[in-house]
């Protein structure tokens, strides 16, 4: 994804996922309130 920078904490989500330690939805909405401000 053009514009899309992967964190290593992106890359642990992801790693984590493929070891069937967490679901895909668990890791994007990980991932996504990473991104988003916290209020």
């Amino acid at each position: 994804m053009e514009g899309f920078t992967v964190t290593p904490e992106t890359r642990e989500l992801l790693m984590r996922c493929i070891r069937k330690e967490m679901t895909y939805d668990e890791a994007i909405d990980s991932i996504i309130a990473s991104y988003v401000p916290q209020t």
